[in-house]
C-alpha cells in the first residue's frame, strides 16, 4: 500500500503571535509590568529580545506615561500592555494624556480568561473592560480568538496613526496567550499597514490664509503640539519672522521673533 503524505502543519500560541506581530510592523519597544496571567506573553517578548526592548516600571500610571512619551516624542506607536481592571485604571491617565496630544499609544489589557468571564475572578471587571476607555480611544475591541490577534494589532497600528493620530485599546483574555493555533487558519490578507501620517490643506485655503496674514496689523501665532509633531517648527519660525510676529507656544511662552 502507498504511504499515507504527511503534512505538517506549524503551531503557534497567542503570545508568540503577538511577538512575531509586533516585529513584523516595527514595534521594538513593549512597556508592560509582570503580573499573574501575563508570563507567558512576557516570555515570548523575551525570546525576541534581539528586535524588541522590555521596558517596565513601579506602577502602571508611570509606565503607561513613559509609553505616552514617546510615542509623542518618536511619532511611532508605543505598545503597552497593563493587568486587568487595577492596572487598565491607573494606565487612564496616559490614555487621557495621548488623546489630548494625538500621541499613537496603542495600550493592550490583560484581561480574564474566556472561561471564567463575567464569573468575578480577582481584578476582573463587571463588563468588557474596553467600556473604561471609549471615551478616549479612536477605536477598541476585546480580542476573541488567538487567530485574531494579527488582524486586531495591526488595525490598531492603522488607526493609531492615522491622522489625526490618538490612543486605541486592546484587549486580550489570559488563555489566548496560551492558546494554540494552526498558523494556516491565521489571516493571511493583512500585510504591513500603510501609514499616512502627512497631509495639506487645500492651495485654495492656504491663499486666502496667506493674504489674510499679510493685511494682518498684529499677528500673534499660537503654536500647539502639533507643530512639533508634524516636523512643522521651522516653517513656523519662518513665517514668525515673515510676519514679524510673536509666537506662542504651549508652556506661556512667548517668543519674539
Amino acid at each position: 500500500m502507498p504511504k499515507k503524505t504527511e503534512f505538517i502543519v506549524s503551531k503557534i500560541s497567542g503570545s508568540e503571535l503577538i511577538a512575531r506581530t509586533l516585529v513584523k510592523h516595527g514595534i521594538d519597544h513593549f512597556f508592560n509590568i509582570p503580573g499573574m496571567g501575563i508570563f507567558p506573553l512576557v516570555n515570548a517578548i523575551h525570546a525576541h529580545r534581539d528586535k524588541i526592548r522590555y521596558i517596565s516600571a513601579l506602577n502602571e500610571s508611570s509606565l503607561s506615561l513613559i509609553a505616552e512619551g514617546y510615542a509623542r516624542a518618536s511619532r511611532k506607536p508605543a505598545f503597552v500592555n497593563v493587568y486587568h481592571s487595577s492596572g487598565t485604571a491607573l494606565g487612564m491617565v496616559a490614555v487621557t494624556v495621548a488623546w489630548a496630544d494625538h500621541s499613537p499609544l496603542i495600550m493592550t489589557s490583560t484581561t480574564s480568561s474566556r472561561q471564567l468571564n463575567r464569573r468575578d475572578q480577582y481584578a476582573a471587571v463587571p463588563r468588557n473592560i474596553t467600556e473604561m476607555t471609549n471615551q478616549y480611544v479612536k477605536w477598541n475591541w476585546e480580542v476573541p480568538l488567538a487567530e485574531k490577534i494579527p488582524e486586531a494589532i495591526e488595525r490598531a497600528i492603522s488607526i493609531a496613526t492615522t491622522p489625526p493620530m490618538g490612543p486605541v485599546h486592546l484587549a486580550f483574555p489570559m488563555d489566548v496567550y496560551k492558546e494554540i493555533v494552526d498558523e494556516a487558519v491565521i489571516d493571511s490578507r493583512h500585510g504591513i499597514t500603510r501609514r499616512f501620517d502627512m497631509f495639506m490643506a487645500q492651495e485654495e485655503g492656504i491663499q486666502a490664509a496667506a493674504k489674510l496674514l499679510m493685511k494682518s496689523k498684529k499677528p500673534l501665532i499660537a503654536a500647539g503640539g502639533e507643530v512639533g509633531q508634524y516636523h512643522a517648527t521651522g516653517e513656523v519660525a519662518e513665517l514668525a519672522e515673515l510676519l514679524g510676529a510673536p509666537i506662542v507656544s504651549e508652556g506661556s511662552k512667548t517668543y519674539f521673533i
